[in-house]
């Protein structure tokens, strides 16, 4: 039995409201993995003005390079059926004066509406990223530091 078109117009009330309230990230994808439709939480992660800059163009645009391969297979898993869940991507976002590298994570599924579609769910966890990378490195130079120590030591 199929909702009466007032429930879905509320359901798509109330998912709009959640994905804004939550400042949710999305983008549709078709097949092809082009972009159909993106709200504007993806433009503020991607600083990007332009709507008319994304639409029918790739994601892939973005991804940097070593992540490429991938975002290929990712997008064929989606288009088998598969769910992608916290799936982390490092993209390249290419301002007028400087480069921003930026991690995002991507929830994604396949909506089959007698069209394939690609919807990516997608979090900027770059603070997230730069806090574990501090902290990498701060261990990584307690253990040069140790390891000189035990160095002069032997000496």
């Amino acid at each position: 039995m199929s909702d009466s078109p007032s429930i879905m117009h509320d359901k798509y009330h109330l998912l709009e409201m959640l994905i804004e309230t939550t400042r949710t990230a999305y983008a549709i994808l078709n097949e092809d993995g082009n972009i159909i439709e993106v709200n504007k939480h993806l433009l503020d992660i991607l600083k990007c003005n332009d709507l008319d800059l994304l639409i029918g163009k790739s994601l892939k645009m973005f991804i940097c390079k070593n992540e490429l391969e991938k975002y290929d297979n990712t997008i064929k898993e989606l288009l088998e059926g598969k769910h992608i869940n916290n799936l982390d991507f490092c993209i390249n976002n290419s301002s007028l004066l400087k480069t921003d590298i930026i991690w995002i994570q991507i929830n994604a599924g396949l909506m089959e509406n007698g069209t394939k579609k690609i919807f990516f769910i997608i979090n900027n966890v770059t603070k997230n990223k730069s806090e574990d990378m501090k902290k990498y490195i701060l261990e990584q130079k307690k253990r040069d530091k140790i390891k000189q120590s035990i160095a002069r030591l032997r000496k």
